[in-house]
């Protein structure tokens, strides 16, 4: 059963984004954004500047990442990668406070029917509600540079298996399988 919860402010969490939906968020390359790079991995981490709310009034923008999938949109339109990178969470460290909804945003004119807003029943968290929640995110985070997902821009296994020559194949493993 689907569940929007709804507050003061209007539809903060929709539950049919399990806590294992991962979310995107775009972060600047800057240095007030971005760590340097770590010596030993030589990977870069979100920093706390990355998931400011304060200057979002309708929630944290995110892409969500079962709708990217569903739209069958490509996640390397999730950002110009020359000027900035994605950070990749669970839904789950934003909760049970706060909730994810989708919200299409019509600015954005590759991903804007996957974009979603993380906010609370009151809409906007006040600091001590959020900083939490953001410091629960930023232990967790996995930072990319470029496209995360590189494999949605070809022709999966499941797409060339699902049409007439991948289930021939498939009839024809099975069959050996059986005989042989």
């Amino acid at each position: 059963m689907i569940v929007i919860k709804s507050g003061a402010f209007g539809d903060y969490d929709d539950t049919s984004f399990t806590d294992a939906e991962l979310l995107y968020r775009r972060v600047p390359d800057k240095p007030s954004f971005l760590t340097q790079r770590d010596p030993i991995t030589g990977k870069r981490r979100p920093q706390p500047a990355a998931f400011s709310i304060r200057q979002e009034p309708d929630g944290l923008s995110i892409v969500i990442h079962g709708l990217v999938r569903a739209l069958r949109l490509k996640t390397k339109h999730l950002c110009n990668w020359e000027t900035h990178g994605v950070a990749r969470f669970a839904a789950g460290h934003v909760r049970p406070k706060l909730g994810v909804i989708a919200a299409a945003d019509p600015n954005s004119p590759h991903l804007g029917q996957a974009h979603g807003l993380i906010r609370g029943p009151e809409g906007i968290p006040p600091a001590s509600v959020w900083n939490p929640i953001r410091d629960e995110i930023l232990a967790h985070v996995e930072f990319f540079e470029s496209d995360p997902d590189p494999a949605t821009d070809t022709h999966s296994a499941l797409d060339v298996a699902s049409g007439a020559i991948g289930m021939c194949w498939k009839l024809l493993g099975w069959l050996r399988r059986c005989i042989g």
